[in-house]
């Protein structure tokens, strides 16, 4: 049988080639708010009725991530695919390309949850991101700057807390500041650990949430580390992660 990983990859690509043509046209809508709104609400639709077609070939429960989802109640056996149909969506509405989509794969074993797979696609970037327990974390690039490949990436060896690049949204500032002032703001959580995971950022800050079990696993694979406290998932290298610990808490 052909690799999930593989598979995951080929679906969410297949499902957001359109995309590219609505990312070109939102160009020239950003005059009208309205109008933007509603065209970035259609592609949301499109994409995740585009995802619940591709992956239920593979998988019988399609989970998408919402502000109310709760992981700890629902009832599910097996493999689950947990989905962000469009993480970034405010970068999408401005023509701004980092927005991806995040499927993740979830079992339980002994009641807990954990990411088994985890696949993030930036359309516009042409970069996937993705790892799988035990087999590491890697990126692939499609786009027009590079003929393709495959390479696997490593968290970064910065040891210095206060030379640290902190990346975090805007609910997070005041946190990162207590860090360094060296900051950066994307307003995409996928965009955070895409640089963490690859060694350009040292330290990614988000909210706590169901597609972190994904997010974790990218980090580890890669040779990071990661926990949660008080509503935020904090991802660093290992070298700085007490020093760390101890700036935030």
């Amino acid at each position: 049988m052909q690799n999930q990983v593989v598979l995951i990859n080929d679906a969410i690509r297949e499902a957001s080639k359109f995309l590219h043509r609505d990312y070109f046209e939102l160009e020239n809508l950003q005059s009208s708010a309205r109008s933007l709104r509603v065209f970035v609400d259609k592609a949301k639709t499109r994409v995740t009725e585009n995802l619940q077609k591709s992956l239920s070939k593979y998988y019988k429960t399609i989970i998408f991530d919402s502000p109310e989802l709760d992981l700890s109640a629902l009832d599910f056996t097996g493999s689950v695919a947990l989905v962000d149909a469009l993480d970034g969506s405010c970068n999408f509405e401005r023509a701004i390309p980092f927005f991806a989509l995040v499927v993740t794969i979830l079992t339980t074993k002994q009641g807990k949850i954990s990411a088994e797979k985890v696949a993030v696609n930036f359309p516009i970037l042409g970069d996937t991101y993705y790892a799988e327990q035990g087999k590491g974390t890697w990126l692939e690039r499609h786009s027009f700057n590079f003929g393709g490949g495959t390479i696997r990436l490593r968290v970064s060896v910065n040891s210095k807390l206060e030379q640290s690049l902190v990346s975090c949204n805007y609910q997070q500032l005041e946190l990162a500041q207590k860090i360094s002032t060296n900051i950066r703001i994307f307003e995409s959580y996928a965009y955070q650990i895409a640089l963490l995971i690859s060694g350009k950022s040292d330290i990614a800050i988000l909210t706590n949430k169901p597609m972190n079990h994904g997010l974790d696993l990218l980090v580890r694979e890669a040779g990071g580390v990661s926990y949660s406290k008080n509503n935020f998932f904090i991802a660093s290298n290992h070298q700085i992660q007490e020093n760390l610990k101890k700036a935030l808490f």
